[in-house]
């Protein structure tokens, strides 16, 4: 599962390959509701243990995107957290639920909870967040755009400004204007709008790997 999400992820877009992964777990919920047995019931494990290799390569690949490097630590830190809380209410109550005898009912509500990460997912938008480097009197600094691309830099004095976004491969992209000079003339609340177009220069062979904890 580890393997095939990182391949597929850098391939297509992460949101689609996450929602294809969960579809397991869901799958694998159904078969136990409806008390499957033996081969059957190895098989939907199969679902879940796949989904289980998948799922820290999908987190760490989603903080990168959705939220760039500048504070992935600190994050990713959090987002790990929250997970581990999870996984461990989740033993607890899987565990309450046999002892009473109803399991087929929490495993119904944990299909749900994966039906509405899958929705979550798919709303999510492109991750083409990059940095905006800009320099000019008297500021120096890099502001970060969102997941859409759009990015909002202060001035607090008027100035020359130079904006121009920072990639981590520049030379896999045709980036324009490149740079942007930009004037501020006076500091009224006044906004200016410079937009840039990036574009992939071809195909590139491009490997990132990102390392991550996998136990507290």
């Amino acid at each position: 599962g580890r393997i095939l999400a990182g391949y597929l992820m850098d391939r297509i877009f992460a949101p689609y390959v996450a929602v294809m992964f969960f579809l397991g777990p869901m799958i694998g919920y159904f078969m136990f509701i409806q008390g499957v047995t033996g081969f059957e019931a190895i098989v939907a494990i199969f679902l879940f243990g796949v989904a289980v290799g998948a799922e820290f390569d999908i987190l760490s690949f989603f903080t990168s995107k959705y939220f760039g490097m500048k504070n992935f630590g600190i994050l990713f830190g959090w987002i790990f957290a929250s997970f581990q809380i999870g996984q461990s209410l989740g033993a607890y109550l899987t565990g309450y639920a046999i002892d009473s005898e109803q399991l087929s009912m929490l495993l119904t509500v944990y299909t749900g909870g994966i039906i509405f990460a899958c929705v979550c997912f798919l709303l999510l938008g492109p991750y083409t967040s990059f940095a905006i480097e800009y320099n000019g009197s008297p500021t120096n600094a890099i502001a970060y755009s969102n997941a859409a691309g759009i990015y909002n830099v202060y001035a607090g004095q008027a100035g020359d400004y130079t904006l121009l976004p920072s990639l981590e491969n520049p030379l896999y992209f045709n980036i324009s204007p490149s740079p942007a000079n930009v004037v501020i003339p006076v500091i009224d609340n006044s906004t200016v709008t410079q937009d840039f177009c990036v574009e992939a220069i071809g195909s590139q062979q491009d490997l990132e790997v990102v390392i991550a904890p996998i136990t507290p």
